[in-house]
């Protein structure tokens, strides 16, 4: 019989075969890996990314641009901190005041500060844009204050037309002996954001 070798190399090839594949779904296996996870980062007042056309073609470049290029409403409203600030300002259109050229200065609540007001006052001034309007007006200034000029005065005149009393706590610097400033000195294209801890209400004001 002539047909034996035939078959013999027959069975060989396909069990080679066999092993490769089986090799090869091995070696597959054992280089697959698990994808990574990145942890989250706690938000900061940063300015949003911009992306720009490079040249004619489709390819696109992202760019940062600093804070000190930004106006103070721009970067309040694209901060994640500043959400509650942000959308009082939008009500009563003070937006536009703290984006016009300044010089100002933004004494900014965050969200965190809002959540420390007295619920009732707090619902109080939702349903009465007048007295809001005060109160947010109370918190910006008509000149750049930084840190330093902070330092020298005993009070700062709002846009509101009250004065809010200056006072040094140690290193702190106390507003109505009631907000800390948290971060200081953000320089904007249009003046400087002081960041508060306590939402600042004038002594006068009747809801």
């Amino acid at each position: 019989m002539k047909t034996k070798p035939l078959l013999v190399a027959s069975v060989t090839l396909a069990t080679g075969l066999l092993i490769g594949a089986c090799s090869s779904s091995a070696t597959t296996a054992a280089t697959t890996t698990t994808p990574k996870t990145t942890a989250a980062t706690a938000p900061a007042i940063t300015a949003a990314p911009t992306t720009k056309p490079v040249g004619s073609g489709p390819s696109t470049t992202t760019t940062k641009p600093t804070l000190a290029s930004l106006d103070a409403g721009t970067i309040l409203a694209t901060s994640a901190s500043f959400k509650t600030l942000s959308a009082m300002l939008t009500t009563t259109g003070l937006i536009d005041t703290i984006k016009a050229t300044g010089p100002i200065t933004v004494f900014a609540p965050t969200d965190a500060a809002f959540a420390k007001l007295d619920k009732a006052l707090l619902d109080k001034l939702s349903k009465n844009p007048s007295a809001l309007k005060i109160v947010l007006r109370y918190h910006i200034v008509n000149s750049k204050v930084l840190s330093a000029d902070l330092a020298k005065l005993t009070t700062v005149t709002t846009l509101e037309g009250g004065k809010i009393g200056i006072s040094k706590s140690n290193t702190k610097v106390m507003l109505d002996n009631k907000a800390t400033i948290s971060k200081a000195d953000t320089v904007t294209k249009n003046g400087v954001i002081q960041v508060i801890d306590t939402v600042l209400i004038p002594s006068d004001l009747t809801i």
